[in-house]
């Protein structure tokens, strides 16, 4: 999966998580929102409402080829 998504990810990654990178992994994407180091309170795109729970559940998918010319 090193191929298709980044080290910076947020969160455990659940069944819909693995038909997604599997998708992109066929497809030859990579999912662009987990490739730059950010802090963590900038990471997560869902939030419980009790605050304690949060995750990323937005993502980008861009061709392999320009993985290089993404930018953050």
């Amino acid at each position: 999966m090193r191929g298709v998504m980044g080290t910076q990810g947020l969160g455990k990654m659940n069944e819909n998580g693995e038909r997604f990178t599997d998708l992109c992994s066929l497809n030859q994407l990579v999912i662009g929102g987990s490739i730059f180091p950010h802090k963590r309170i900038h990471k997560a795109t869902w939030r419980s409402p009790d605050n304690v729970t949060e995750n990323q559940i937005d993502h980008v998918c861009i061709n392999q080829k320009f993985r290089r010319s993404w930018q953050d």
